[in-house]
């Protein structure tokens, strides 16, 4: 989920890959001049790296893909999304301008991976859950920004609620521009398939319980509150 300022990166013309890092896979969706063009999910995640279970297989079909992306859409941008992406911008030390330069997420690379996850809790005040998964994680991101030549990873400025999006079932073609004072954008996915299915714009009030509202035919329309 993302704040205004994806929001309207996303409905500009232009190409951009959505990545999605996961515990067992990542998702990778091409969003062209505003439209969800292509998703694939790829059996690397953090948790598996971890537990030593990617296939070779699985890392050559990723930076193959990522090669032919980079070559079809020249200018080719990223945005990131989960928790790790979002603790890495925090930790290089940006402010608001919602972009990580790739160079300063090798060097944070460099810097974390030598340590043990203690040593990072200790030195960059990370959660027991985040210590070890924060390492391969930025090692997706690295890998793919290397090959389709990304300089910049955008990343949201606010987390609402993470998995949101997996709430929404009703499949959604183009983008929806409700007209509300707050905007946000967020890929739609399938709970049954989890594959991204569409891109909108949602609002949401940021006060007490929150409320979502998605401007759809009425037959698919839907309200979360958590």
């Amino acid at each position: 989920v993302y704040d205004s300022h994806i929001g309207d990166l996303l409905e500009s013309e232009g190409c951009y890959i959505y990545v999605d890092v996961g515990g067992g896979s990542t998702e990778v969706s091409l969003i062209h001049d505003g439209e969800l063009h292509s998703s694939r999910s790829y059996d690397i995640g953090t948790v598996r790296m971890l537990s030593g279970k990617v296939r070779e297989q699985s890392w050559e079909a990723l930076r193959s893909d990522m090669d032919a992306l980079r070559d079809a859409y020249p200018g080719l941008q990223i945005i990131g999304s989960g928790g790790n992406i979002n603790k890495l911008y925090s930790l290089s030390g940006k402010k608001s301008d919602g972009q990580l330069p790739v160079a300063t997420l090798q060097k944070l690379y460099n810097r974390l991976k030598p340590l043990d996850p203690e040593q990072r809790m200790e030195q960059f005040r990370l959660n027991p859950d985040r210590a070890d998964v924060i390492v391969p994680a930025a090692e997706i991101f690295l890998t793919i920004a290397r090959h389709v030549e990304a300089a910049t990873i955008f990343v949201p400025t606010i987390g609402i609620i993470d998995g949101l999006t997996h709430t929404f079932a009703p499949t959604i073609s183009g983008i929806i521009r409700p007209e509300f004072p707050f905007r946000m954008a967020c890929l739609v996915k399938i709970p049954e398939t989890g594959g991204v299915r569409g891109l909108c714009v949602l609002t949401v009030p940021l006060r007490g319980m929150l409320s979502v509202v998605c401007e759809m035919p009425s037959c698919f329309q839907k309200r979360v509150e958590a």
